[in-house]
């Protein structure tokens, strides 16, 4: 089970999600409630704790005095990709870079009296030993390999973190490099390509005016054609794409309905975007002359969970889909709160099975699984067709 959440860290950070003290205490209610683990489960279990430096990106967005040094590495990464979807030492060395050429935290003359440490800590190894992979043949990575970054979108987003078109190329290299993957490996491959709405809660947070949020809906889309035709050059031959689930019926937008109404408004402008990027692929897919990528109906698999009343085998009944499982105690507040005397300011459900999302903006396990259930009819047939 993950507890994590992009952007967070060992404190608060710019992400207003929960720090890695309330995850730990997620995971102990769990615990605690006995319906999911229980402490004999953990035994022939591991955990993996990693501070992945957001905690140091807020200390710089904060124009604090950096006079005691900085890190650019991230836990559990390593000179190249490890088992952690994080930037290894070379991207590392690229942040260090930005800031020297950009100058206003360091410049190349505070770097006289400095001295760097840099460690390879075995996470290469490791990562090694955990692919099973003979000693003397050639490295290939059997079930696949992630490339997303949560919270990132198609261009820049609030996290600090590489966007789609860094992601694809990170992907192009290792086909280059041709020791872990080669272009013939990909003809039975599938790559998901998710958009997930990151690029517009970053729109949104720029405070830009909402008559220019069509014409960046439609920058975004364009840019995700170029990324998805890009992908299929690479050797791709089956390319999923979801569309946006209805954003507006998000526990973060619906709270100001105590969570009984989606807003359409927002729900209209991702219509849009879902509108946009059939039209795209149906646009690809006829330049291909097959149906090589294959839409991934979240929207309307979402509402139809929402609205179930008991017609749909295998999708739960939620009683109350808009209403998540943890939540602020009061619209100040969100999952994960806590006040400046660390005093808890969130209520936890009691069976996170009953309900749809678990906090402002991610379904449960229980959710997706829901949603699921409603796609995998024609996704299964999608694939055959393809």
């Amino acid at each position: 089970m993950n507890f994590a959440y992009g952007g967070t860290g060992v404190f608060n950070t710019q992400a207003p999600l929960p720090n890695m003290t309330t995850q730990i205490d997620f995971f102990q209610n769990i615990l605690t409630a006995g319906d999911i683990y229980i402490p004999s489960n953990l035994i022939s279990s591991v955990a993996l704790v990693s501070v992945a430096g957001n905690d140091y990106s807020t200390f710089i967005s904060q124009n604090r005095p950096a006079s005691h040094g900085m890190n650019f590495a991230y836990g559990g990464t390593g000179v190249f990709n490890t088992q952690v979807p994080l930037p290894n030492m070379t991207t590392q060395i690229d942040f260090f870079k930005n800031i020297l050429t950009a100058g206003d935290i360091y410049i190349p003359s505070n770097l006289i009296s400095s001295v760097a440490l840099v460690s390879v800590a075995g996470n290469d190894y490791s990562t090694f030993i955990s692919q099973n992979r003979p000693a003397s043949t050639k490295k290939r990575l059997q079930h696949g390999m992630n490339f997303a970054y949560g919270g990132t979108g198609v261009f820049n987003t609030q996290a600090p973190l590489p966007n789609m078109t860094t992601q694809i190329d990170f992907f192009q290299n290792i086909l280059t490099a041709g020791d872990i993957y080669i272009p013939s490996n990909l003809i039975s491959s599938v790559a998901l390509v998710s958009v997930a709405g990151n690029d517009y809660s970053t729109f949104i947070s720029q405070n830009r005016p909402a008559s220019d949020f069509p014409a960046f809906i439609k920058q975004v889309v364009d840019q995700t054609e170029v990324n998805l035709r890009r992908i299929h050059a690479l050797g791709v031959e089956k390319v999923a794409v979801p569309l946006l689930q209805p954003l507006g019926c998000l526990p973060g937008i619906t709270f100001a309905s105590s969570f009984q109404r989606c807003n359409e408004t927002q729900n209209a402008l991702v219509r849009l975007h879902n509108s946009l990027l059939q039209q795209a692929v149906i646009k690809l897919n006829n330049e291909i002359k097959k149906s090589t990528f294959i839409i991934l109906d979240l929207y309307n698999a979402f509402l139809t969970v929402f609205n179930n009343k008991g017609a749909n085998p295998g999708s739960t009944t939620f009683q109350s889909p808009l209403k998540p499982c943890c939540v602020g105690v009061s619209s100040e507040y969100n999952c994960g709160s806590v006040d400046e005397k660390g005093v808890k300011k969130y209520m936890i459900c009691d069976d996170p099975k009953s309900a749809f999302f678990w906090d402002g903006s991610h379904p449960t396990e229980e959710g997706w699984r829901s949603v699921y259930s409603v796609l995998h009819q024609s996704l299964t047939a999608s694939f055959m067709k393809a």
